[in-house]
């Protein structure tokens, strides 16, 4: 528990530091969430993947933080994998480019035999 907490916090802290609105004409970015094991080199077993559709939001440093924030909070209290979870907000400047990564995600984590998918509700 104590593990996941300081986990928990340092990316609290991580996340602040590099929150940035990208250049974005039309004041929106688009975004997809990911979530994978912390410690990629000691996996045991299924690596969990959570992840979330396509979505968009206001392009500005606190909308983008709150946001990052929010999914970290979701991703962390849902991990599955022993290591800790990573949680990040991948956010592009069109629909195109999100959904070309989103689709990379989902591809590269299809093999059952060593990844599970968890589309979750964000």
């Amino acid at each position: 528990m104590m593990k996941q907490i300081l986990l928990f916090s340092m990316a609290a802290l991580f996340i602040g530091a590099t929150v940035l609105p990208r250049k974005s004409d039309n004041g929106k970015v688009y975004y997809f969430c990911d979530s994978r094991a912390l410690d990629q080199n000691n996996v045991t077993g299924k690596q969990v993947i959570q992840y979330t559709g396509i979505k968009t939001l206001i392009n500005n440093r606190d909308s983008i933080w709150k946001k990052t924030y929010e999914w970290a909070t979701l991703s962390h209290g849902n991990c599955e994998n022993p290591s800790g979870c990573t949680s990040d907000l991948n956010s592009y400047d069109t629909y195109e480019q999100a959904e070309a990564e989103l689709d990379d995600v989902i591809k590269n984590a299809s093999d059952t035999a060593h990844f599970i998918l968890r589309k979750r509700d964000f």
